[in-house]
């Protein structure tokens, strides 16, 4: 399901399986998803790149073969993500880049090949009310963003003391 430059779309109850990206939204006006699942992509579960105002809940990313849900770029204004499930995905449960700054509450994150969330240049993004198992790291933020990351629960992960892991990568 691609939606492209200019619409404003909503996705409800859909469930996709086996494609190459479940749900791709670039250079849109607006974005609603409410309660989908995407398993088996070949590429990203679901992508919100430059994806304008975007309001998701109940989001389910299973074994998709890079990441669960990638949210990016400076034109994605996140009014609300929450209820995000991400299990055995092959990079990322939540990979937050260039700049898209979201709130996410209530991400439950387990099995995934790298971490939970990764922030990567990210912006101020705030993450309340986590759960990661069974990962390498819960947590990751990269490139010196700021974050606030508020009642993670890590359980089994791999990173030290199962609290988040902070990297500065060079530019």
């Amino acid at each position: 399901l691609d939606l492209g430059r200019g619409a404003q779309g909503t996705v409800t109850s859909t469930t996709l399986s086996d494609v190459e990206t479940g749900i791709a939204a670039h250079g849109t006006v607006s974005v609603t998803l409410r309660h989908s699942t995407v398993t088996g992509a070949a590429e990203n579960g679901i992508s919100l790149h430059n994806a304008g105002r975007v309001d998701a809940a109940d989001l389910h990313l299973v074994k998709n073969r890079r990441n669960g849900l990638v949210v990016g770029g400076g034109a994605t204004r996140v009014s609300t993500l929450r209820d995000v499930t991400a299990t055995g995905n092959g990079h990322a449960g939540l990979m937050v880049a260039g700049g898209a700054a979201p709130v996410v509450v209530r991400l439950h994150s387990d099995h995934n090949g790298n971490a939970g969330a990764v922030l990567r240049a990210a912006g101020r993004t705030t993450i309340v009310d986590a759960r990661s198992t069974a990962e390498t790291t819960g947590v990751r933020i990269q490139d010196g963003q700021p974050a606030t990351i508020s009642n993670l629960v890590a359980i089994g992960d791999g990173t030290e003391a199962n609290y988040v892991a902070m990297q500065r990568h060079a530019l």
